[in-house]
């Protein structure tokens, strides 16, 4: 079971969520403004971008933008 909670200030979008055979999520998107995916905030460095998150269950292990 995964839940986690992706909030962002002004847009979001996942466009991808696969699996490995560990039964870690990655989870691939873009957001602008500021997400917060789990407990950590990750801040827009321009217009849209990306971020990846590795996530198992219950647990966010890095969430990533670029």
């Amino acid at each position: 079971t995964y839940a986690q909670k992706l909030s962002a200030t002004l847009a979001s979008n996942i466009y991808n969520v696969t699996t490995d055979a560990s039964g870690n999520a990655y989870v691939v998107g873009y957001f602008s403004g500021n997400i917060t995916i789990g407990s950590t905030t990750l801040v827009s460095a321009g217009l849209n971008d990306l971020f990846v998150a590795k996530m198992a269950p219950m647990l966010v292990h890095w969430p990533s933008s670029m």
